[in-house]
């Protein structure tokens, strides 16, 4: 077995947009990311947004049928990647699906 801990985020930003909007306008802030030779996702508990946020995640992964030596190189390259999820937006009320579809692909290019 092997453990990854994500431990925490620091210095995330709080421009544009202060702490307290984005706790308003965006769901809390996770981590997610993806061992190679699995398919599903692990994704840390959610924290409210901060400078700096503690999550102390431990997954336990069970590695006897993965790769050994392509393991061990993805630790070492830039291929290994943790995707803070910091800027979710929460759905609006009283918008309807047209204009959500469009305000998030709107919002979804501009990342691009």
């Amino acid at each position: 077995p092997m453990t990854i801990t994500v431990r925490s985020a620091r210095n995330l930003p709080d421009t544009p947009v202060s702490f307290e909007q984005l706790r308003e306008s965006c769901f809390p802030v996770y981590c997610r990311f993806q061992v190679p030779g699995t398919r599903i996702p692990i994704e840390t508990h959610t924290v409210a947004q901060s400078a700096r946020i503690e999550w102390n995640h431990r997954t336990i992964v069970f590695v006897g049928t993965l790769d050994q030596q392509a393991l061990c190189e993805l630790w070492f390259s830039e291929d290994f990647c943790i995707e803070v999820h910091d800027r979710d937006r929460k759905p609006r009320k009283n918008v309807s699906p047209l204009e959500q579809f469009i305000e998030q692909r709107t919002h979804t290019d501009k990342e691009d």
